[in-house]
């Protein structure tokens, strides 16, 4: 065989040629001049690692060396090995001639940058420190965007790198008018240099310097102590730790996202020039928008905002498919460069913010270190980015993922806007009241304005009486999925809002719209999630979001123990809604909603994909003999009135309607009441909601088998002597006493828990096909009800402390009673028809036939 068949065997020219001989884009690159590629590619990645490598010795040397020698003469040693390094680099013959040459460009860029950027900030005083800092990383931006118009113009690797060389010889005219710091003379004793220079400053000035003024300056130093301080000292304490460990981790972070998405940018969709112009060129707002508005906001909270929003901008960013659609291809890009935005605002403050936080004795140990940490993060780009060989959007999920973790982390920072900066290691304080802002502190919610604290969370109960009733119909009307995003974007509406109250009548509506959306959100979630499975996997699927509502419920109490203030409490559980904007990608539609619309086509595509992913084959429109059960055929129609018309379906309908509107009643009871428990609040709360998981997973598993009706009577009853032990127990500074109490309203809310899903259960087995969603409906009503009551009951404790538990506890021992007198329901087919509720025994009778039942065998809950 010739080798021309061969390559016609193989392709004459594809991906493999390409990657060795394609010049649409770059004329010469490291990659095709020294053959970069199959064995030899892990180069590419090792070359960005070494050249951040020389960026962190840079840091380290020069700054040690120009603290040893002063600035100005470190600034031209490192100009001049980086003109000699650049023009050797750019004559390099191989990679390994090229990589020393890398890596001293990199030491001398860093350390240039850093001297510059020191003398600059100690020629001016303090006013205009921030204003400085700023104008010289809005310089390195302007860089940063020349670079792509030098790299558009000049597509040869070499020339480009003598390009931005050789205009280093330039410095060579500083020699003649680059001053020394006087802050630096002055700390090594130069007093006459330090005389000259600020004579010429004052003469610049139109000023007079007074005779022989540097005798009686001194120059700020640490605080005097006879102890040295060493690197240790930044983490022996517990509080010290928190703090260094948070602020090095978000330089690292910071870091690895900056420079994550600068050298991402040649994988987006678009002009790879361009992009990278455009990713600079967002640096300069950025910092503008740090130098307005941080000294009036304050630093933390733009930390936290900047970092989350950057880094889910990253995410979507990444995870968006693009499909060959131009417009998401611009999507795409567009926020990438809201994530470069963000993380550069970011680093702006974050650089602020560490030396205003750590104390004086080891602000120069602490600076270091953190410069370390995002060396450290630059250096690990190039094996980020190599990570999208194994999922394309992986890196920038994990920058994304990183960035946002390292915001919230951010708000456990102390704020520093106003404050003097600490000193010693002891004026760093650990001391953490139990809730440092509340409603009730902010809005002044005591003596006659008391009532709005248990007002507000009745007004909350009916924001969700509200979203279960709208979102119900709405959901029914123009589908799940739609009313899914109509709810998020509520949810993160209200909540902003709600957190920037400024008085309680500005957060009480925010508040009732946050109910009415969580409320829906979850409605429509948990329908959605059970149309989309089978009825053998319905309970599992069912049982397992109350689940993940637990772990929800749980993260709450350590969320809440994080962020002692409400405001940014709120904002910590609202901005997590937009990560909900990714799922307009891959949410599908209910295709039994669908089918009920009689949108065939599109219940078609969504029931391939479904296949497809099962590894599965869909018979050619299915959907055509496919009918979504309802209810049971019939010439009349059925009201709410029904439900109560005979007595029989009276004693069940009321008995049920109770149960729910108990089940509620205690279960929000319980969760709210956690506050007034002996013991950490923080940690009662999430043993709340830990006790819930136990209690679904024995409803799952045992209810098949024991049946509905004991199991709901034992839960009831059991749940309501635990409420009324834990409320009359005398504690008089009991220990032991006191943690029995929390024990006993623990077991309550274990089986109260486990009632609530029994019930659920159970009332859309008990109702007849023809009221069944009328019945559930006005059961809901009836649990929300419950929820209203809550704030309520729980005020009744300034009668009688023990009152509110013994209430619940005696309702659902009560309603446990009754429970007894409903139908068993397991194993038994579902009841279709009014007629098929007989009142003449306990057991259920079923008057319609099995043709009938068969109809409504998939009845949705």
């Amino acid at each position: 065989m010739k080798f021309d068949d061969v390559l016609e065997t193989i392709g004459p020219f594809g991906k493999y040629q390409k990657i060795r001989y394609s010049k649409e884009i770059y004329s010469s690159t490291i990659v095709s001049q020294f053959d970069l590629v199959c064995e030899r590619k892990f180069w590419k990645s090792t070359s960005k690692s070494v050249f951040f490598l020389g960026r962190l010795c840079g840091a380290v040397l020069f700054g040690q060396l120009s603290d040893r020698f002063g600035r100005r003469p470190m600034f031209f040693v490192g100009a001049a090995i980086l003109l000699v390094a650049g023009s050797i680099a750019a004559a390099a013959q191989n990679i390994y001639m090229f990589l020393p040459m890398y890596f001293l460009q990199g030491v001398a860029q860093a350390g240039i940058f850093l001297v510059a950027f020191t003398l600059s900030t100690e020629l001016v005083g303090p006013k205009y420190r921030l204003f400085v800092g700023i104008m010289i990383l809005m310089f390195y931006s302007v860089g940063y965007m020349t670079l792509s118009g030098m790299a558009y113009v000049l597509r040869d690797w070499r020339y480009l790198e003598l390009a931005i060389t050789l205009p280093v010889l330039l410095f060579a005219a500083y020699w003649w008018f680059l001053p020394e710091s006087v802050r630096w003379l002055l700390s090594q004793n130069k007093n006459e240099d330090a005389q000259k220079y600020l004579q010429k400053a004052a003469a610049a000035n139109g000023t007079v310097l007074p005779t022989s003024i540097t005798e009686n300056v001194q120059v700020s130093t640490a605080v005097k102590t006879d102890r040295k301080y060493y690197f240790i000292d930044l983490v022996r304490t517990w509080s010290m730790a928190k703090i260094s460990l948070n602020l090095w981790f978000n330089w690292f972070v910071n870091a690895l996202v900056y420079y994550g998405l600068s050298l991402n940018t040649e994988t987006l969709a678009g002009d790879p020039y361009l992009n990278f112009c455009i990713a600079g060129a967002v640096e300069i707002p950025a910092l503008l928008l740090c130098m307005i508005s941080l000294n009036k906001v304050g630093r933390r909270i733009p930390l936290f905002i900047s970092m989350c929003v950057g880094g889910i901008a990253c995410i979507l960013s990444g995870t968006i498919p693009i499909n060959d659609n131009s417009d998401l291809e611009t999507l795409k890009v567009v926020l990438a460069m809201i994530g470069k935005f963000f993380i550069t605002a970011s680093y702006g403050i974050i650089h602020l913010m560490t030396a205003e936080v750590l104390p004086t004795v080891v602000r120069n140990i602490g600076m270091g270190v953190a410069s370390m940490s995002a060396r450290i993060g630059g250096i690990l780009v190039p094996t980020m980015l190599d990570l999208k060989s194994i999922w394309t959007p992986l890196p920038l999920v994990i920058f994304g993922s990183l960035s946002i973790a390292a915001g919230i982390l951010a708000l456990l920072l102390p704020e520093t806007t106003d404050k003097p900066l600490p000193q010693l290691l002891e004026d760093v304080s650990n001391s953490k009241e139990k809730y440092s802002s509340t409603i009730v502190s902010q809005f002044d919610l005591v003596c006659k304005k008391k009532f709005w604290t248990s007002t507000s969370k009745s007004v909350f109960f009916l924001g969700r009486l509200c979203g279960a009733v709208s979102f119900g119909q709405l959901s029914d009307r123009f589908g799940r999925r739609p009313m899914f995003f109509v709810g998020a974007a509520i949810l993160l509406v209200a909540g902003s809002i709600a957190a920037a109250a400024q008085n309680i009548y500005m957060f009480l509506p925010m508040y009732f719209l946050q109910g009415v959306a969580q409320a829906g959100i979850f409605l429509v979630a948990f329908t959605l999630s059970t149309e989309l499975v089978g009825p053998k996997y319905r309970l599992f699927v069912g049982i397992m979001i109350l689940m993940f509502y637990s772990v929800g419920y749980m993260t709450l109490s350590g969320m809440a123990y994080v962020l002692r203030d409400w405001r940014y409490l709120e904002l910590a559980i609202t901005l997590p809604v937009l990560l909900f904007a990714a799922y307009w990608w891959f949410l599908p539609e209910s295709v039994r909603w669908l089918l009920s619309q009689n949108k065939n086509e599109d219940a078609q595509k969504y029931l391939q994909k479904a296949a497809a992913a099962n590894g599965t084959v869909l018979p050619t429109s299915i959907t055509e003999n496919v009918q979504v059960s309802t209810a049971v055929k019939t010439d009349r129609k059925y009201y709410f009135i029904d439900l109560v018309r005979t007595w029989s379906m009276a004693k069940i309908s009321l008995n049920l309607w109770f149960n729910w509107f108990v089940n509620a009643l205690v279960y929000y009871g319980l969760s709210l009441n956690t506050e007034t428990l002996a013991g950490d609040p923080y940690l009662n709360f999430c043993i709340a909601g830990a006790v819930e998981i136990p209690a679904l997973l024995l409803c799952m598993i045992s209810l098949n088998k024991v049946g509905r009706r004991i199991p709901l009577f034992i839960s009831m009853c059991v749940g309501g002597i635990a409420c009324i032990l834990s409320g009359t127990i005398p504690i008089n500074d009991n220990s032991d006493l006191e943690t029995l109490k929390v024990v006993l309203a623990m077991i309550g809310k274990f089986f109260i828990t486990a009632s609530y899903g029994i019930i659920h259960l159970m009332t859309a087995e008990v109702l007849p096909t023809v009221v069944r969603n009328i019945g559930m409906g006005v059961a809901s009503m009836s649990a929300r009800i419950g929820g209203i009551l809550v704030p309520t009951m729980l005020d009744l404790k300034s009668i009688w402390t023990p009152l509110p538990l013994v209430i619940f506890g005696s309702l659902s021992i009560a309603a446990g009673i009754l429970a007894l007198l409903l139908p068993e329901t397991t194993d038994k087919p579902l009841p279709q028809l009014l007629e098929d509720v007989s009142s003449k025994s306990k057991k259920l009778e079923f008057e319609t036939t099995e043709e009938e039942r068969e109809k409504c065998d998939d009845t949705l809950l």
